[in-house]
């Protein structure tokens, strides 16, 4: 179970999930927390990876294009790694 304090912010938030997480469920369990995550995180954008390092571009993307302030992995080590990859280019780190 995952317990946020509401906290009332104008944060741009994008979350990145994996459909394929777990056993395949990634969307269904996000099915299950999506109403509290609006009422705690307010507003997000969501974007499901389609395949290897999609989640690695996605990063990239919103980083380059400023289009978030922050950027949520949903997913397990793999999703994770390839969020935490895309705030690099090669060895620099992309800043916002």
């Amino acid at each position: 179970m995952f317990f946020f304090k509401k906290k009332p912010s104008r944060l741009r938030r994008l979350i990145i999930l994996n459909p394929t997480t777990g056993q395949g469920d990634g969307v269904a369990y996000f099915e299950k927390i999506k109403a509290s995550l609006r009422e705690k995180l307010t507003e997000f954008d969501l974007y499901l990876t389609r395949g290897p390092r999609d989640a690695t571009l996605r990063t990239r993307e919103a980083l380059h294009a400023r289009s978030h302030d922050q950027i949520i992995a949903a997913g397990g080590d793999g999703t994770i790694n390839e969020v935490l990859n895309g705030y690099f280019d090669g060895k620099r780190l992309i800043s916002r």
